[in-house]
């Protein structure tokens, strides 16, 4: 699955900085995307309301967001659920992959692959 994955100390920080990332979205843009998917005949993205357009393939859905505990706690159901794979996707990569593998990957054990 694919995910972007917002992370912070506690879940209420990390509902704040959802909310921060949600109003300063820039809808310009969104609507010159809405736009050029109209024209281009493409329906992946039909039907997306204002708030899911905030990533580029919905990664919020997936649910990695909160504090590290509650991340971990996902995964853990993701891959009871028969998840094997995550494509993961960072409000800053470099910042983001790397509490991912100290807070996540390292305690549970994951390995990364290419």
């Amino acid at each position: 699955v694919s995910a972007f994955v917002l992370m912070a100390e506690t879940d209420a920080l990390t509902t704040a900085r959802y909310q921060e990332l949600q109003a300063q979205r820039d809808d310009a843009l969104i609507h010159d995307l809405r736009t050029a998917m109209d024209e281009s005949g493409a329906s992946s993205w039909e039907g997306l309301t204002r708030e899911k357009m905030l990533d580029s393939n919905c990664g919020f859905d997936i649910g990695l967001t909160g504090s590290p505990e509650t991340i971990a706690r996902r995964i853990s159901e993701l891959k009871d659920a028969g998840v094997d794979v995550l494509m993961c996707q960072f409000e800053d990569m470099l910042k983001g992959s790397h509490q991912f593998a100290q807070h996540i990957m390292q305690p549970l054990q994951i390995r990364c692959t290419a």
